[in-house]
């Protein structure tokens, strides 16, 4: 079995020992023994096709015959083999009836073989455009449009150089020196674009155009010596030589190392790259000072101190009560339960802080008069306590006058209100989980049962006065 000259390799000889036959069929009895390809080659050399299938299946086995990956008509081998459809835009004649492309009945209701009707009107050819729009139509049948780069009367010229163009606006001409609107744009001479780099037009000074046609830009050109915005700011001269309303150091023209830093604004008037208070030499200027929330001092010469000022709304100090539940009086009593109530007072100024749910009431009288307030707690395990607040600036926690650590079960306090004076009892727990119910008293004694704490007399007549009387060792001009 060999390929060498002389050897017989046609049809029906299979290069073996036996006397079989080469009949290109596996049915029995036929020889497939070595030698015998069985394909449809007249040799029995044991290799596939070099073509995709040309038999009589032609391209439409469904078989990969030359195994190049492309099976039938997806095959170039099987270019126009008439079991393959016709390709309407290959210049082929795929299905090999002499006919390509949309000469083919077949391709005769595709898209790109639709042909636009240029004297009717219409989209024929479903490409969008109608007619003379369409460059299909364009030749002497079409008008020219004046704008756009085509030449649609098919004269060989284009837009405003067609003659058909004279007279159209978009190929209408300025004159810059006439005073009429030429191009009917609304924009006469010099101010219309048209006339940019114009001679005959002065030169504008400011928009990067050399307007004048001198190869002199805006201030380089001599006309421009006196316009303003070519005027310069003299930073060691004072004046405003640029006429903008701003001299020297104001003048943004001349900031940098000359100039003092301004301490607001947000801007780097001395050129260190640090802004405003950030700046050192800001340090000890008003705007940059701020205010020192409860050492009694006006930090910041803005006349408002501590509480008072805004810059310490924020400080727990600072806080604002809730509003009161009712006003209290002499010989009043209240029942309450501090569950779910607010609590934005914690610091006191008076020495305590409390961190629970509180309770606010008011309480003012004509008069001057010692205020006994006696607080029972309903429940054992939490610490309800007391604080007064004066009312002069509102109710803050930086107003306390005075403030007394209870037990579980009583808390009294006694303070003394002045005549008119408005003040605010405050029930406060010790901690977030200490609240509950209690009652609260109000008493004004002519003479003091209990001791003061804190106005320098012996109020109970035992020989001890304020905090050497034991029983003020739970208030907190005692306890701080």
């Amino acid at each position: 079995d060999d390929d060498s000259a002389g050897d017989d390799d046609s049809a029906g000889d299979d290069d073996d020992d036996d006397d079989d036959d080469d009949d290109n069929n596996d049915s029995a009895g036929d020889d497939d023994s070595a030698g015998d390809d069985d394909d449809d080659d007249d040799d029995d050399d044991g290799t596939a096709p070099t073509v995709e299938n040309t038999g009589t299946l032609g391209c439409s086995n469904g078989v990969d015959d030359d195994a190049d990956g492309l099976v039938d008509c997806l095959d170039s081998d099987c270019s126009e083999d008439a079991s393959c459809p016709e390709n309407c835009s290959n210049n082929i004649d795929d299905d090999a009836d002499q006919l390509i492309d949309c000469a083919d009945p077949e391709c005769g209701s595709l898209v790109v073989c639709l042909v636009e009707d240029c004297g009717s009107i219409g989209d024929e050819d479903l490409n969008g455009l109608s007619d003379c729009l369409d460059p299909a139509c364009w030749g002497a049948s079409c008008p020219e449009v004046c704008s756009g780069g085509n030449d649609e009367d098919g004269d060989t010229l284009v837009d405003c150089l067609d003659l058909d163009c004279t007279g159209d606006v978009s190929c209408l001409v300025e004159i810059c020196n006439n005073n009429i609107d030429d191009d009917l744009d609304q924009l006469i001479d010099c101010d219309d674009s048209d006339c940019s780099a114009n001679s005959v037009c002065p030169e504008n000074c400011s928009n990067h155009v050399d307007d004048d046609a001198d190869t002199l830009v805006d201030c380089a050109d001599p006309e421009c010596v006196n316009a303003t915005a070519c005027l310069l700011e003299d930073c060691s001269v004072l004046g405003d030589e640029d006429l903008n309303g701003l001299s020297d150091c104001l003048d943004p023209a001349c900031w940098g190392a000359s100039c003092p830093e301004v301490c607001t604004g947000g801007n780097d008037e001395n050129g260190d790259n640090l802004i405003d208070c950030l700046d050192p030499t800001c340090g000890s200027d008003v705007a940059c000072l701020t205010e020192t929330c409860g050492n009694g001092i006006d930090d910041d010469l803005d006349n408002l101190v501590d509480c008072d000022d805004s810059d310490c709304a924020a400080e727990a100090a600072c806080a604002v009560c809730s509003t009161a539940i009712s006003a209290l009086s002499c010989g009043s009593g209240v029942v309450g339960v501090t569950t779910g109530a607010a609590g934005p007072l914690t610091v006191y100024s008076c020495g305590m802080t409390l961190d629970g749910p509180e309770h606010v009431y008011s309480f003012s009288n004509a008069v001057q008069t010692f205020v006994e307030l006696e607080l029972a707690i309903f429940s054992s395990g939490i610490d309800l306590d007391l604080a007064v607040i004066d009312g002069t600036g509102g109710c803050r926690a930086d107003e306390c006058v005075l403030a007394a650590l209870g037990s579980e079960t009583t808390d009294r306090l006694v303070f003394e209100a002045m005549a008119g004076g408005t003040y605010f009892v405050v029930i406060d727990g010790k901690t977030a989980s200490d609240f509950g119910g209690y009652s609260l008293s109000v008493g004004c004694p002519v003479q003091l049962g209990l001791e003061h704490c804190a106005n320098g007399i012996d109020d109970n007549n035992d020989t001890l006065v304020d905090c050497d009387d034991e029983s003020c060792e739970h208030t907190s001009v005692c306890i701080n």
